[in-house]
């Protein structure tokens, strides 16, 4: 390059400084010339002539050894390096950078490119692509074959490629496939959000993408595209088939489905209650009782009748007998025995009529002679208790207490000697008699003596209009023979057995002397067979004298009343049924 072209742009930068009235000495452009290195210029053979003068303006004064190159300008673009490095960018004299380029293209190499698809300088100068590689949207990309297109590092086929379905990074879902661009499902899928999915059992697409089963206490189930009812949460149940409420049942207190939907709680004779899913008895119908904490059964017990739970829940009825809710007390000594076999001689409580309206009554049961079973009913003496009265005669309170169904008297113990008379003598249905002297045995009838009736009806039936001399063979209803099944002779009987061996017990009535009044104060246990009734022998209540028709008072009785011999105050006779 030759000197003249060098200098000729560097002349031009002065002449322009000088023209804008702006000093070249100690400004910009002094200090722009005086960085030029011209020492470094190569001049060869175009080395400027000696003795010229630059045309230019002198450094600080001092001017140029010679005139400048008429030759050729300077030609800026083969200034070497060196010069151009040494130029301050930030002068005020222009700097030739090369030609102008139209957006989006650059200058790359002095030329314009686009570097959005120059293979050469693909998104930037210089940045050249390999070999197969083309330069797209700014990027080097491999060259694809026809009909495939670029997606990323790779050349796919845009209408079947299921990860880049139509266009790039558009994925179809799982089990979905790109059929001409499009993503598409399997038949009887659809494709929902970006997965193929089988609406008709999906619990999250039910139906329908979208339709989620959502129902209350219950685990989802999805079936032909309707939300269903698969399972329940633990205390609850779909009772009532119904899928869109769920499992809206509680079955763990619910009497109609108690523990599970349709198990119904009914206990008998019970009002039904659920607890913890299990049937259970909340309160028992009136009279009946559950006694074995089962629910199954209900109220099983019939506590009004039952024994064994008598009004309640253990408690048992010694006799075996519950009526409204109560023991029933034995209607007599033998009922007792017989349920009780172990039961002693002693007082008791016996009901007679049972569940009747007659009250219980405390009585006296031998337990153990012949047989036991016997209930005390009475006393006989020939002390009258007191001189001249005897009690089976009274006139008052209780006239003819042989025929009386509520006269009472005397103490309830068969060891004492006086007259005695209990509500058993009235009330106890029985079939046999025992009779006691001085509290030991005499005798005893077999079980045909007294048919199921009490000793009082049993003389209260015979006919009274015999009597005196009225042979009773002729009016046999006058009279009753029991057999004699046991007996044991007593010393001072002499009422009864009087030491001799006896067959029969009669039952007798009548006045004496054929003379009869309203008083019908005669009635007899004998076991003499005689045509009158008479007073010497047997056990009886009479009356002696013309006084005795009528009676009007105490002092008509004598201290032979109780028909016992011998002297008053010495016999007395215990009467027992059974």
């Amino acid at each position: 390059m030759r000197a003249h072209q060098l200098l000729l742009p560097l002349g031009l930068a002065l002449a322009s400084a000088c023209s804008s009235n702006e000093s070249v000495v100690g400004g910009d452009a002094a200090a722009d010339l005086g960085a030029l290195d011209l020492g470094a210029l190569d001049l060869g053979a175009n080395a400027p002539d000696e003795g010229v003068a630059d045309a230019g303006s002198p450094d600080a004064g001092t001017p140029d050894a010679g005139a400048p190159d008429a030759g050729s300008p300077v030609d800026v673009g083969e200034l070497d390096a060196s010069v151009d490095a040494g130029v301050d960018a930030a002068a005020d004299v222009p700097v030739d950078r090369g030609p102008m380029c139209a957006s989006p293209q650059v200058v790359c190499a002095d030329r314009c490119v686009t570097t959005a698809n120059d293979p050469a300088h693909c998104g930037a100068c210089n940045n050249a692509c390999r070999a197969g590689e083309v330069c797209a949207e700014g990027s080097c990309r491999i060259a694809c074959p026809a009909g495939q297109s670029v997606c990323g590092a790779s050349c796919v086929t845009l209408d079947r490629d299921p990860q880049h379905c139509g266009r790039c990074d558009t994925a179809c879902g799982a089990g979905a496939s790109c059929e001409m661009g499009t993503c598409r499902c399997p038949s009887g899928q659809a494709l929902c959000g970006d997965r193929c999915v089988d609406t008709a059992t999906s619990t999250s697409h039910c139906g329908v993408c979208g339709r989620a089963c959502a129902l209350a206490r219950a685990t989802q189930a999805c079936v032909a595209g309707a939300c269903r009812v698969a399972g329940c949460e633990a205390g609850f149940g779909d009772c009532d088939g119904m899928a869109d409420n769920g499992c809206e049942t509680a079955v763990a207190a619910n009497p109609s489905h108690c523990g599970a939907c349709g198990r119904v709680c009914a206990p008998a004779h019970a009002t039904a209650s659920c607890a913890a899913g299990a049937c259970a008895v909340a309160a028992c119908e009136a009279g009946y009782a559950d006694c074995d904490a089962m629910a199954a059964n209900g109220c099983e017990v019939d506590a009004r009748s039952d024994a064994r739970h008598c009004g309640a829940c253990g408690t048992t009825c010694l006799t075996g007998a519950c009526a409204a809710g109560r023991c029933v007390a034995p209607r007599s000594c033998l009922e007792l025995k017989t349920l009780r076999p172990t039961s002693t001689d002693g007082r008791y409580t016996i009901d007679p009529d049972g569940a009747g309206g007659a009250e219980a009554l405390e009585v006296y049961c031998d337990m153990t002679t012949a047989g036991g079973g016997w209930t005390y009913v009475a006393t006989v003496t020939n002390n009258g208790d007191a001189a001249n009265t005897g009690r089976w005669l009274m006139s008052s309170p209780t006239p003819n207490a042989w025929e009386s169904a509520t006269a009472t008297f005397g103490m309830l113990d068969p060891s004492a000697n006086q007259d005695y008379r209990s509500l058993a003598f009235a009330s106890v249905a029985a079939r046999a008699v025992m009779i006691t002297h001085r509290n030991l045995f005499l005798l005893a009838t077999d079980d045909g003596c007294l048919q199921g009736r009490s000793l009082q009806a049993s003389l209260t039936r015979l006919d009274w209009t015999c009597g005196g001399s009225e042979v009773f063979t002729r009016h046999p209803d006058c009279t009753h023979a029991c057999v004699i099944a046991s007996a044991t002779p007593r010393a001072g009987d002499t009422a009864l057995l009087n030491g001799v061996s006896r067959a029969r017990l009669y039952l007798k009535a009548g006045e004496a002397d054929g003379a009869q009044d309203t008083n019908r104060d005669r009635a007899y246990l004998s076991t003499s067979y005689r045509d009158n009734v008479d007073y010497p022998t047997g056990l009886g209540a009479f009356c002696s004298g013309s006084s005795c028709s009528p009676r009007t008072g105490e002092a008509d009785v004598n201290d032979r009343s109780d028909a016992i011999t011998p002297s008053a105050g010495s016999e007395y006779y215990g009467i027992w049924v059974r």
